[in-house]
């Protein structure tokens, strides 16, 4: 939103928008980048914006950092002091290799049958409380994963406590469905080789194998 002063003057809606017709075989392609104070950072809503590959890219005191409906490559991704690092939607898959969250309310939210694949770096988990100034989340999730066919994946990748919260207060990667519905395809959860927080303290559900 624009204002008429203070840090968020002239700010904009998007770093980076990719829209428009959704064309077939749509090209993004990002090295050495570097957005800041925008609503979103990164928008690639067109599911047709298939080679998505972003390498070197630090996104930071967005909203949310990168919002997407295709699916995306990435190669050290940087996000820092967004409300939301990843809004992932419409079936898209993202794979990141070496992904670095510091300070970030909300890791990651997927719907639609939306996937997540991370190998290496570290994120720092909030809180589930979301209010106070020690690492609150955003919504209460550290991942939101409650729609259907989800999958969070993580390997080789480091969880960090930096509020200091009992274990049992961290705000989780959830894929239980949300409140009146059923899941039909539950999601699935899988941390591999992750280190620092034990994965129980990490995931909530009742119905995804984890």
């Amino acid at each position: 939103p624009w204002s008429v002063t203070g840090l968020d003057k002239g700010r904009f809606e998007y770093g980076i928008l990719v829209d428009g017709d959704n064309a077939n075989n749509d090209r993004l392609y990002l090295n050495n980048i570097d957005i800041r104070h925008c609503d979103t950072g990164i928008h690639t809503p067109n599911s047709q914006t298939v080679w998505n590959d972003f390498h070197n890219v630090w996104i930071g005191n967005c909203g949310t950092a990168f919002k997407t409906g295709a699916s995306t490559q990435a190669r050290n991704l940087q996000i820092q002091q967004c409300d939301r690092g990843l809004d992932i939607s419409n079936l898209a898959h993202v794979w990141v290799d070496v992904l670095n969250m510091e300070h970030t309310k909300e890791l990651a939210k997927l719907t639609t049958g939306a996937k997540i694949f991370v190998d290496g770096g570290y994120s720092q988990v909030p809180s589930a409380s979301t209010t106070g100034t020690n690492w609150p989340s955003l919504n209460g999730y550290f991942i939101d994963a409650r729609d259907n066919e989800t999958q969070v994946s993580f390997d080789n990748h480091r969880f960090t406590n930096p509020g200091a919260h009992a274990l049992e207060d961290l705000a989780k990667i959830d894929v239980t469905p949300t409140s009146g519905t059923t899941q039909t395809n539950p999601s699935l959860v899988r941390l591999h080789n992750c280190t620092t927080i034990d994965a129980r303290y990490l995931i909530e559900t009742t119905l995804a194998d984890a």
